[in-house]
């Protein structure tokens, strides 16, 4: 028989959501214990945050450590369109009057380990070099996961809540057959890093830049610290690798460079220091949010295409949420998929809000400029849900944005799994949630 390692909520997974909920529980006195597959720091893209992860981190009490940090400050987002004209900056401070008007661009390597780490200075026992396997499923609940750690040793991690934050691997969504791809955010990228950029002044220095290319597709410039920049492009496989074109990521993004004039002249002067990385950037969600004894937080629940700058936040906001509603379970005594019915569904309709923004941008007859001048006030609008303010109505605002642009379906409600949906391996035979 393995060993058996018992807690009261069992995390799997530490980056930032999987830190956050441990944050969240061990400050509360619950025996925590975060299970992470990597030993140290380990790379991660994405890397630009908004205004609203100031919130979750501020009441983890993180927030004086990334004030101290040497992440460079973000004060706005600019949009750049094929021709290369920047459009007016889209400052944070605008419509946030605390110091969440302010965010930071972060090397995710440095950052994660930093927020693993108050997750230990907090009280949770935190696992490096353990992979999990598999969840424990004993009739319809999760009771923990078995897992091999670093000295390769097999182990039980039992605990009457765990939280998979398990990031894209999905060890949830693929157990039990939940993952639900969004088949119209469909897009590849490739990117690296350059150092000494041009680089603009003042406040300005820090800006996120989505610069347009041809065909729906567009670049991220996100500047980090050493005057270094991550700069990558997005857009259909199709595109960027078409059967007739180089399939050198080296030449594709040298190509998608001399379209878009802002781009060329700011990466003029610079020099590559990293080599060039793909990957499939396909968004998805998980059918279910949660199920008896077990919560889905960050990318383990579900990605969205990066053109929002979006998953560092809903990662810390879903981390959250599964830390409060972990402790509000076992406060009551009550663990069920009925108890946790809310969470995953509370998250998908904050998403689908910034969801439905990624579909628009991605259709040629919409651009911020036409909804504006149809409606000056579209500008709040769009601004908050650039700054991270997903969880409050829009209803008026799509309405609008459905003049200039197709909106896609829910693609799931998050909701609970219910054991009447499941089959003997515990996998999802049903459609709840899938729409």
């Amino acid at each position: 028989m393995p060993a058996t390692v018992e807690s009261d909520v069992l995390v799997v997974g530490g980056g930032p959501a999987g830190s956050t909920a441990a944050c969240v529980l061990a400050q509360k006195g619950r025996r925590v214990v975060v299970l992470e597959r990597e030993q140290g720091p380990r790379y991660h893209i994405g890397e630009s945050l908004i205004p609203f992860c100031h919130y979750p981190l501020e009441r983890i009490g993180f927030l004086d450590k990334m004030k101290r940090s040497h992440f460079p400050k973000k004060y706005s987002v600019v949009f750049v369109g094929t021709s290369g004209k920047p459009s007016r900056p889209f400052y944070f401070f605008q419509y946030l009057y605390d110091q969440a008007a302010v965010a930071w661009q972060v090397l995710r390597s440095e950052f994660d380990q930093m927020l693993l780490d108050h997750a230990r200075e907090s009280g949770a026992d935190v696992r490096a070099g353990t992979r999990v396997t598999e969840l424990i499923l004993e009739g319809d609940a999760v009771r923990g996961a078995r897992a091999i750690g670093a000295d390769g040793q097999a182990r039980e991690y039992r605990a009457p809540v765990t939280i998979d934050a398990s990031g894209r691997d999905g060890l949830a969504m693929t157990q039990f057959g939940w993952r639900v791809k969004d088949e119209g955010l469909d897009r590849f990228a490739v990117w690296s890093y350059f150092q000494d950029h041009l680089l603009d002044s003042g406040i300005d220095a820090g800006a996120t830049i989505v610069a347009s290319v041809p065909e729906g597709g567009w670049f991220w410039w996100i500047p980090l610290p050493n005057r270094v920049v991550s700069v990558g492009v997005v857009a259909r496989k199709e595109y960027l690798f078409s059967p007739s074109g180089t399939k050198d990521p080296a030449e594709v993004f040298v190509r998608e460079v001399a379209h878009n004039p802002w781009i060329a002249r700011h990466l003029a002067p610079s020099k590559r220091v990293e080599p060039f990385r793909v990957m499939n950037e396909y968004s998805y969600r998980s059918r279910h949010g949660a199920r008896a004894g077990l919560l889905l937080a960050g990318d383990a629940f579900g990605f969205l295409d990066p053109l929002f700058s979006s998953g560092v936040f809903l990662a810390l906001c879903g981390g959250e949420r599964a830390g409060h509603a972990a402790d509000a379970a076992l406060r009551a005594g009550d663990v069920s998929a009925e108890r946790f019915m809310a969470h995953g569904a509370e998250l998908a309709a904050g998403i689908e809000h910034i969801r439905r923004l990624v579909y628009a941008y991605y259709d040629t007859d919409f651009s911020f400029s036409r909804v504006m001048a149809r409606d000056p006030y579209a500008r709040a609008d769009i601004s908050d849900l650039l700054n991270g303010n997903f969880f409050r109505g829009y209803e008026e605002f799509y309405k609008l944005v459905r003049d200039f642009a197709r909106l896609p379906p829910t693609l799931t409600d998050g909701a609970a799994f219910r054991p009447a949906h499941a089959s003997a391996d515990g996998r999802d035979r049903g459609a709840h949630g899938a729409h």
